[in-house]
């Protein structure tokens, strides 16, 4: 499970770094946490 976020957090990057308004990082960052401190 953690894998996927992961790899979705670096996809996320990437779209950042194109300079593209994306805020997705963030976003798995905050559900990550909520998922960690739920389980």
């Amino acid at each position: 499970m953690m894998t996927g976020i992961h790899n979705l957090q670096a996809f996320a990057l990437n779209i950042q770094k194109t300079n593209i308004k994306f805020d997705l990082f963030s976003l798995l960052r905050k559900w990550e946490n909520m998922y960690l401190y739920s389980h």
